[in-house]
């Protein structure tokens, strides 16, 4: 039996990235970019600003294997499994992100724990601030330091409703897919194999290997039968590698299931 992966330690463990630290790449694209690797994860405050000559941006995942990031792209304070691709102008704030993760242009995604082979389509907002809506006023200027924004403010630095807020979790399990201009709310957890359908908007948990859809999203169908689904959640194929799952036949979920206990059981 192969030895049991645990989501605590993922991170930790990756081997596929050898560079002690990372700073400054390339100096004259004039991108405000700075990487520092941690026992071989990044913890990112990455920011592409260069207008004026975007081939190079496109570029920078020949500069680190595994990563493409396209123009505008945001990764604040993140930890991210190679490999991952971003698209336009989208950003990721505060988040876990696990391997082979793909985000579509114009998204935002904030204080998240993201599995596996996860892939987002364009205008998806998951785990976005709350405003809070039984105070005065909707605005933040009551809880937020506005001085940035209007140069006025009556709060200094951050305060305890933003601290609370950001401490409020969205998590997403493996192999889940999340259609164009859809929305997750702050704190949902959504699990392995779930699908969430074009414009949802899910406001409460998605059970595993389920398909949502509407406003609010409810359950539509399931992916798969009861039995197929159980053998999936045990067999964990998402921990594998690619070489391992090379041989698997993905168009057919039973002999997949059959294939892949013959490599967990190896």
């Amino acid at each position: 039996m192969k030895k049991a992966y645990s989501p605590n330690i993922w991170i930790s463990e990756l081997t596929h990235f050898n560079s002690d630290k990372i700073t400054k790449i390339d100096e004259d694209n004039a991108m405000d970019i700075e990487y520092t690797l941690i026992k071989n994860y990044q913890v990112h405050d990455f920011d592409q600003r260069d207008t004026n000559n975007s081939s190079k941006l496109l570029n920078l995942q020949d500069s680190i294997k595994g990563i493409s990031l396209a123009f505008g792209v945001k990764l604040l304070k993140t930890q991210f499994e190679f490999p991952l691709a971003v698209d336009t102008l989208s950003c990721i704030n505060r988040s876990i992100v696990g391997g082979f993760f793909g985000l579509g242009a114009f998204s935002y995604m904030a204080d998240c724990n993201v599995g596996r082979f996860c892939s987002f389509a364009s205008r998806c907002s998951i785990g976005a601030f709350s405003h809070p809506t039984n105070w005065l006023s909707i605005h933040e200027f009551q809880y937020r330091d506005m001085t940035s924004f209007f140069g006025t403010t009556i709060h200094r630095g951050e305060s305890s409703v933003c601290e609370e807020m950001r401490a409020r979790k969205t998590f997403l399990g493996n192999d889940v897919w999340s259609g164009d201009n859809s929305v997750v709310l702050k704190g949902v957890h959504i699990g392995d194999g779930a699908i969430v359908a074009a414009g949802a908007i899910v406001t409460k948990d998605v059970d595993p290997y389920t398909i949502v859809g509407g406003n609010p999203a409810k359950p539509i169908k399931k992916r798969f039968n009861e039995q197929q689904i159980n053998d999936l959640l045990a067999l964990r194929w998402w921990e594998l590698s690619l070489e391992e799952l090379r041989n698997v036949d993905f168009q057919n979920v039973d002999k997949a299931i059959d294939g892949l206990k013959k490599i967990v059981e190896h």
